[in-house]
């Protein structure tokens, strides 16, 4: 995935590439042999499936179902799924964001815009009954998502600082106050390099319990 400052570095890249010509028409292919996007006389059909819907039911299931459960229900713009957790007016979406050169992925990263030059960056770890990692590594996973996101001091979200980037956990769960002490004051410690962490349990029910 591309965030949005790539997106448009790209465009540029393709603009000054073909020196700010447009291809015009209706349909068009990919040249895999020139590498070069070409006009075509007919649509192409591509059988990508019949979309899955991930109901309620599901999210006992596994954290990749909790983790689709959620993003099936963003959206851009106006967003109206807990937007207290999510965000509002969301201008980004992504999960499963590489964080770095190892294994590490944030689950979901939610950009909202503020107001024209004020952006603030949700980095989320969900965690799930079945999840491999348990609740106990959030804090350190968080931390070293915090790292990898802060501009200011070697990282790669632009205009990522510590008064805008939030780190979040969610942990579904089957009843509210069962996350130990010690790792909601990991958590809060994470105030020092980042802006207001949060901490949100969700039972199947969605039902909503804020701890931090």
């Amino acid at each position: 995935m591309l965030f949005p400052w790539e997106v448009e570095r790209l465009i540029s890249l393709i603009e000054d590439e073909n020196q700010g010509q447009c291809l015009t028409g209706n349909y068009f292919t990919f040249d895999t042999i020139s590498y070069e996007i070409k006009k075509c006389d007919h649509t192409l059909t591509h059988n990508i499936g019949n979309p899955t819907n991930v109901a309620i039911n599901d999210l006992k299931n596994s954290e990749t179902h909790f983790q689709a459960f959620i993003l099936q229900n963003l959206s851009l713009n106006k967003n109206n799924f807990l937007p207290q957790v999510f965000g509002k007016n969301l201008v980004w979406i992504g999960n499963e964001v590489f964080a770095g050169s190892g294994m590490q992925k944030i689950d979901i990263f939610t950009i909202e815009k503020i107001d024209e030059t004020t952006y603030l960056y949700r980095l989320v770890e969900l965690k799930h009954p079945k999840s491999s990692m348990n609740v106990n590594f959030a804090p350190m996973q968080l931390e070293y998502y915090i790292n990898w996101a802060r501009e200011d001091i070697g990282g790669h979200i632009l205009g990522g600082k510590k008064f805008n980037i939030k780190p979040i956990l969610i942990v579904l769960t089957r009843s509210f106050n069962t996350i130990p002490s010690n790792i909601i004051a990991d958590i809060k410690k994470l105030q020092s390099i980042s802006y207001a962490p949060e901490i949100y349990e969700i039972d199947f029910s969605l039902n909503i319990n804020r701890l931090l």
